[in-house]
Formats: structure tokens, C-alpha cells, sequence
């Protein structure tokens, strides 16, 4: 499959996660991220991405595998929330060194927003690393405006289906 068609299907998959329908969860967990406290979190270089094999849209592994590989044992996966406009996408970094570092290759490498979720945990159920807060799933993203995204992401969809380039999409939370 061509490097582009590729970047569609990941798109329209992604586009699909982001329609699920509002929720009463949806909007009590808003508030609770929106107390949170958000730093600037800076990239590690891409170059050093690519050497360790760090794969893009998989933060969670990427943290994970980050932390593991550390010998002197210093880092560990922080889950939380990258703020993106008015969403806020559960994402995963890592905590070096009194330093949060996002071990995600991105296409925009500028630092991202985000606040660690203390109440988030990783568990072990049936031999698949989960995460859950205070013992419920995770969603993927929380929207300030549920309707007024679900409507961009269809029509985004739509329009890659109908044979737009998936790098002119254009989302309220900026790029795909």
C-alpha cells in the first residue's frame, strides 16, 4: 500500500475513534481534566525516535518501552492529557530526570500541552496491559464541544473518501 493511501486508512480510523457519541462520562471527566495542571512538554529529537524504533500514534508503548530500556531505571510512563484546542487527547510521556519528554515521533515537533492524571493506572487484565481512572476505561479523547467535533470529523472523513489528500485536512484541534 503507497505511503499515502496508507496516511488515508490511518486517518479515516482515527476520524471514526473521534465520532463516538457525547456522554454524561464524557462531560464530568472534561471538568476534571480541565482542573488539571498543563506544562509545556518538549519532544525528544526525531532523529533519536527513529534510532530507538519509536513508532508514531503508539504513545502508550513508546512510554513504556522508553522506561523499560532505561538502565539506571530513572524513567517511568506518565498518562494524562495533550490538550489540543478545546480536546483533550489521553496520551502517555515519560518522567526522566525530574523531566516530562514526549517519546512520540510527530509530524509538528514543537512541545505539546499536557497534564499528568494522577488518578490514571495501568493494570494488568487478562494478560493485556489496560488503563483505567478510578477503575473505568479510558477514553481516547474528551471534547469541550462533542456535537461540533463529531460534525467535523464526519465531514473530514467524507472527504477523504471522497478522495481528498489526507494532508489537507483540518480539524478544530489543527493537523490530524
Amino acid at each position: 500500500m503507497a505511503r499515502h493511501d496508507q496516511d488515508k486508512s490511518n486517518m479515516i480510523v482515527e476520524l471514526e475513534r473521534c465520532m463516538v457519541p457525547a456522554s454524561s462520562e464524557e462531560r464530568d471527566l472534561l471538568e476534571k481534566i480541565r482542573a488539571l495542571t498543563f506544562y509545556q512538554v518538549p519532544r525528544a529529537p526525531q532523529d533519536r525516535l527513529a534510532d530507538i524504533q519509536m513508532h508514531p500514534q503508539r504513545c502508550h508503548d513508546n512510554a513504556a518501552q522508553w522506561a523499560k530500556a532505561d538502565a539506571s531505571n530513572g524513567s517511568r510512563l506518565v498518562s494524562g492529557w495533550w490538550r489540543r484546542g478545546d480536546i483533550f487527547l489521553f496520551h502517555s510521556v515519560v518522567l526522566t530526570q525530574s523531566r516530562l519528554v514526549c517519546v512520540t515521533p510527530h509530524a509538528y515537533p514543537s512541545p505539546l500541552e499536557f497534564a499528568p492524571d494522577p488518578e490514571i493506572e495501568w493494570l494488568d487484565i487478562r494478560g493485556v496491559r489496560s488503563p483505567r481512572r478510578r477503575g473505568q476505561k479510558i477514553p481516547y479523547l474528551v471534547r469541550a464541544h462533542p456535537e461540533d467535533f463529531i460534525t467535523a470529523a464526519r465531514e473530514a472523513r467524507q472527504a477523504l473518501l471522497d478522495g481528498a489528500d489526507p494532508h489537507d485536512i483540518i480539524l478544530p484541534i489543527g493537523s490530524f
